[in-house]
């Protein structure tokens, strides 16, 4: 799973196997192994990956099928906590149990009158 998703990251990005082995320091013919499956990136290379294309190691090892690493998740939620802070008082947060009835409730439709 590994080699193969190495594979669709770099066709992804237009990048050869030359180029991707430039950036992460290592020959063409290792990218080539990688990606059949007949050797394994190092540790080190394996974040290497990860960051350069922006994905989490479990959606590269196969996982899971989020490729967001949870950092970035965590930034827009920490932005959103900021904005939020600026426009919001406390009277408009609202509970987690309060948001799931009220998806639960969307799900169900609206109510008809006589029920």
């Amino acid at each position: 799973m590994f080699g193969e998703n190495l594979r669709k990251l770099r066709k992804e990005k237009n990048l050869t196997q030359k180029q991707l082995a430039e950036h992460l320091g290592v020959t063409a013919r290792t990218i080539g192994y990688y990606e059949s499956g007949q050797r394994f990136p190092s540790p080190e290379t394996i974040n290497r990956i990860a960051d350069f294309f922006d994905v989490s190691l479990d959606w590269l090892f196969g996982r899971t099928n989020i490729r967001t690493p949870i950092m970035p998740i965590m930034k827009i939620s920490e932005k959103a906590d900021n904005y939020n802070n600026d426009l919001l008082n406390e009277e408009d947060y609202i509970s987690v149990e309060e948001l799931k009835e009220f998806l639960n409730q969307k799900k169900k439709g609206p109510k008809v009158k006589g029920q």
